[in-house]
């Protein structure tokens, strides 16, 4: 299967110097989001191993190509690498992305093997893959070369995986026992609906990615999740467990460049900057959470933020219909239009959460908007629909203590009465005062985490060993 190549050529193509290199292949799930966070943990690692390191980032061309096109200041030894593959409509499921990557990859695993036996030193000889990508098992295995995963999930969903039990019924598996002295006892499980044996599927897949990998590498750190990452390792005490995070989407990725979207991000901005500081709360659940919403979550939702009296910065995917467009209740917009705002569309999450007028963020606990929000000092009210979502939003709720988690009835509805009720407590109460003070700490961690010294950088520091051993 034919290939393309869209890096620069390595920092160091011939000579000695080359030898002293190592290369890291990268294979992340083929989501911009998940190539993004990538990116973001091979730019770290060259920069703190000054030069030691080189990376290859391997996934579908069709994902690449835009990356390319965005990054102009990509570090010359962070390589993207597109592989040519046609892609049909909707197979950019995981199942199905993850068989045609493993087809498409093929080629250029080969390729990498006549390499080595010519004696090269190019080649990799250390891989990193999505723990998602269990098929990259065979390419350590063809390579003789150490593997290591990541995982873009909070280390609290992979300790209750490894502690439940439920994963290890998987035939095959038996990485570790059942933890007795696990300290999430109380965190919900997993889901028994139809939506819940997915999400048991998706961990049995990370256990088993997990038992055959030297190490983990968590898109984390220690001091947002320091008891979930513990159990972690007393779980599977023979593998290297490392936080290194938050590793997010770059905004040069995510910006959208049509003039649609750029006149929304300002309209935004616009709303934000006339509102006094920490004073809006900004609502986005994504176009998947979206879907999990129905009309009588969204009027109840509606009715909320109307009823709290408070500022609002609402987010709704576009419409595909003139039917999903009338969702909100009759004459919400204009009664709230001195005080809130709804927009239909993309918009850039990182630089509404980085505006100083933004003071809650109510979503649905994605770990990556999770760490979005975190990271910028923004405490969380939760509204979780799915298995990971409630592991994120229990633990950001009673052990790190930057989120309300509201209560749920019927399945995941929240009544109106819940919704205003948290909006007040961070806004008017001392429980709220806390959440925010809170969030500012771990806001000020995180911005030094990857400076000399910070758990991010030392756990960097670790791997960077690991790879040049």
């Amino acid at each position: 299967m034919a290939e393309m190549l869209f890096s620069r050529q390595p920092a160091c193509s011939s000579g000695p110097s080359c030898t002293v290199q190592a290369h890291m292949l990268m294979v992340p799930q083929p989501t911009v989001l998940h190539i993004s966070a990538m990116v973001c943990l091979a730019e770290h690692l060259v920069r703190v191993s000054r030069g030691g390191i080189r990376v290859t980032i391997l996934s579908f061309e069709k994902l690449i190509f835009p990356l390319v096109q965005k990054l102009k200041n990509l570090s010359p030894d962070v390589h993207l690498h597109g592989l040519v593959c046609p892609l049909k409509s909707g197979e950019l499921s995981v199942g199905k992305s993850s068989d045609r990557l493993e087809q498409a990859a093929e080629l250029y695993v080969k390729n990498c093997m006549e390499r080595k036996k010519a004696g090269h030193q190019d080649v990799p000889s250390f891989l990193l893959s999505d723990c998602l990508q269990v098929w990259t098992t065979k390419i350590s295995t063809y390579l003789n070369i150490p593997r290591y995963v990541m995982a873009n999930i909070s280390a609290c969903s992979i300790a209750l995986a490894l502690a439940s039990g439920e994963v290890r019924g998987h035939e095959g598996i038996s990485l570790c026992q059942p933890c007795e002295k696990t300290k999430f006892e109380k965190l919900p499980l997993l889901m028994s609906d139809e939506t819940g044996m997915k999400h048991k599927k998706l961990l049995q897949d990370i256990e088993l990615s997990v038992k055959h990998a030297e190490g983990i590498v968590i898109n984390t750190f220690e001091e947002l999740e320091a008891d979930a990452l513990h159990s972690i390792r007393q779980l599977i005490p023979d593998s290297n467990v490392l936080a290194i995070g938050p590793c997010e989407t770059s905004v040069q990725i995510i910006k959208w460049d049509s003039i649609q979207n750029r006149e929304l991000d300002t309209k935004c901005m616009d709303f934000l900057k006339n509102h006094p500081k920490k004073s809006v709360v900004y609502i986005n659940f994504g176009k998947s959470g979206m879907t999990e919403l129905n009309q009588r979550h969204i009027h109840e939702l509606a009715q909320g933020l109307e009823s709290s009296g408070e500022r609002f910065l609402w987010i709704l995917p576009l419409p595909k219909s003139d039917e999903e467009d009338d969702v909100l209740p009759e004459g919400f917009e204009v009664r709230n239009k001195d005080r809130g705002l709804v927009v239909r569309g993309w918009v850039t999450q990182q630089d509404i959460l980085s505006h100083p007028s933004t003071g809650v963020f109510l979503m649905h606990c994605g770990w990556n908007s999770c760490l979005e929000s975190i990271s910028r000092g923004v405490p969380i009210i939760a509204w979780p629909s799915l298995g990971h979502q409630l592991h994120n939003s229990r633990y950001l709720a009673h052990k790190a203590k930057v989120a309300i988690l509201l209560p749920q009835e019927d399945g995941f509805f929240v009544s109106r009465t819940y919704i205003e009720q948290a909006i007040k407590i961070i806004f008017t109460s001392e429980e709220g005062m806390q959440l925010k003070e809170k969030s500012m700490e771990l806001k000020a961690t995180s911005m030094i985490i990857f400076d000399e010294g910070g758990s991010s950088y030392k756990n960097l520091e670790h791997l960077i060993k690991v790879i040049r051993a």
